[in-house]
């Protein structure tokens, strides 16, 4: 388990990348990146929780979580091109970066930590969390109502599609943490299954990404070519960390090197291509004219 919640933490943190480096830029793509960092560190969190369980590991996690929701809400403004609410920024911004510093530095959120399970950990939370997880859930309020205005609006510029299956992410990820992190722990005094937060928050920024791509990239083929290639290469990597012994370290180390290689130049091959056929389809135009 650990090892896989490494995995989400790299793929979440090479999507946002890559779908940075596909769309223009301006400040609705580098809040999507700042977001899509924030869960990949989070989840991070959660792998160095399991590697070396500690208190200020599990609060550091908590911590996070609260600057995910946050980067998401920020990004939803500058994706439905409007300018941020000053409420956002001088209340909500400013009140999330007291309230995870508080979670870190102190037991209030979190008190104890006894152990780490396979879906989450034993412990006990503090005299906050209820109102850790009531200010969790406004945030994500918060952005539903964003989207849902923007797909009710006639005069957006964004396809009601592409803020559907964002909306559809949302909901999937809403719900789980909800349940997982807030429901479980409150009313039934379990934490066991908090971890299952990591999938559901990559759900979510995996719908984010396949609405962009899907709705600003000029090839929709080439993009479906370099997504396989990577999880691919993200497949190898994980075999390399789940070796058993020397010899199948070496021989798993071996074929990611040889796999990364090949795809690099399969990409670069593909690259000029695409580059040589929009010349030649330029240069018909020019002739047409």
């Amino acid at each position: 388990m650990p090892y896989i919640i490494l995995s989400l933490s790299v793929i979440n943190f090479l999507l946002g990348i890559f779908v940075f480096r596909r769309t223009e830029r301006s400040a609705q793509s580098y809040a999507f990146l700042a977001f899509a960092l924030s869960i990949s560190l989070w989840i991070f969190c959660n792998f160095l929780l399991r590697i070396l369980p500690s208190l200020s590991l599990l609060r550091a996690s908590y911590s996070m979580g609260l600057i995910v929701a946050t980067m998401a809400l920020v990004w939803t403004f500058y994706f439905m091109k409007k300018n941020v609410h000053t409420f956002v920024k001088f209340i909500i911004v400013p009140l999330s970066v007291a309230f995870s510093l508080l979670t870190f530095f102190s037991t209030s959120v979190v008190l104890k930590l006894d152990s780490v399970s396979m879906w989450g950990y034993i412990g006990e939370v503090g005299r906050f969390f209820p109102a850790y997880s009531a200010y969790f859930s406004i945030i994500i309020i918060i952005i539903i109502k964003n989207l849902v205005l923007g797909y009710r609006s006639k005069n957006t510029e964004i396809p009601k599609q592409q803020i559907s299956i964002i909306l559809f992410g949302l909901l999937i990820f809403a719900i789980t943490s909800f349940w997982v992190s807030f429901i479980l722990p409150s009313f039934f005094d379990t934490l066991e299954y908090t971890t299952i937060d990591n999938f559901s928050s990559s759900f979510f920024l995996l719908a984010i990404s396949y609405a962009i791509l899907k709705h600003h990239l000029f090839n929709i083929k080439l993009v479906l070519v370099e997504l396989a290639i990577f999880l691919l290469n993200m497949f190898l990597l994980f075999n390399v960390f789940t070796s058993q012994n020397t010899a199948d370290s070496i021989i798993n180390v071996s074929i990611f090197v040889a796999i990364l290689f090949f795809s690099i130049f399969l990409m670069r091959g593909i690259y000029k291509d695409i580059r040589d056929r929009e010349r030649i389809e330029g240069l018909v135009k020019e002739m047409e004219i």
